[in-house]
């Protein structure tokens, strides 16, 4: 991550974010914001050695905040796309939201690969990019569009589908939590190609402020190298994304 760059005329990083939004951000019954993006926002501040302001807001105010200098930068896990670009720039990915398959319980899947997955169903979200990804990449897969993902979920349990492609986050919460009736695991490895999944979710900032940009990234750098960044992740997630 190189030499930290001067922060000296920064006495506090403002933050903005959204505040139900959980395990990202949200408040706990004290009152207190705590979450993932605002765990993060502290981590970062206390490797630059400044003070931090995280101020709760809408999603479709950040743009303007940003860009009206009412606040410095926006942590709330926004995806760093082709739509997003067009308004706000954005430091490297503080995380990613691979695409990961999940099956019940006891199945065998000898290889998670397109080989090793001919032939099977796979139950998806219709429209979304997960769709497409199993079209263009696994092409030897019954590929079973559904309109939710509850509807998609309900496949898998059922056995309508064989697995189930989906973001990794709801994937996650969905297994470890009372909907699936502990039915399902999720297999190893993950899919992140930018093409379809983006690149990966960082903290956004007026398209002007490359200055701000490159001081976060020293201190996303410094709190991804350290033992907090998955000690915070842990605190908030129940197994690593891949």
């Amino acid at each position: 991550y190189g030499p930290k760059p001067d922060t000296s005329a920064i006495v506090t990083l403002r933050f903005i974010t959204e505040g139900d939004y959980p395990p990202f951000n949200y408040f706990d019954e004290g009152g207190q914001l705590i979450g993932f993006n605002a765990d993060i926002a502290r981590a970062v501040c206390r490797e630059l050695d400044v003070t931090c302001e995280i101020t709760v807001t809408t999603w479709d105010t950040m743009p303007a905040a940003l860009k009206n200098g009412e606040a410095d930068a926006a942590i709330a896990s926004i995806s760093i796309n082709a739509k997003s670009l067009a308004d706000l720039d954005f430091t490297d990915a503080y995380y990613d939201t691979p695409a990961r398959f999940a099956v019940k319980l006891g199945a065998q899947i000898e290889s998670v690969t397109p080989e090793g997955l001919y032939g099977k169903t796979v139950a998806v979200v219709e429209g979304t990019a997960h769709e497409a990804y199993l079209r263009d990449f696994f092409e030897g897969v019954e590929v079973k569009p559904y309109k939710t993902p509850q509807d998609a979920r309900a496949a898998l349990i059922a056995g309508e589908a064989e697995m189930l492609f989906a973001d990794v986050v709801s994937l996650m919460f969905w297994v470890n939590g009372q909907a699936s009736g502990s039915c399902c695991q999720l297999l190893p490895g993950g899919y992140n190609e930018s093409r379809y999944f983006g690149q990966g979710v960082g903290i956004a900032v007026a398209k002007e402020n490359q200055a701000l940009k490159e001081i976060l990234n020293y201190g996303i750098a410094k709190v991804r190298a350290s033992p907090r960044y998955e000690e915070i992740f842990l605190r908030y997630f129940p197994s690593n994304f891949y």
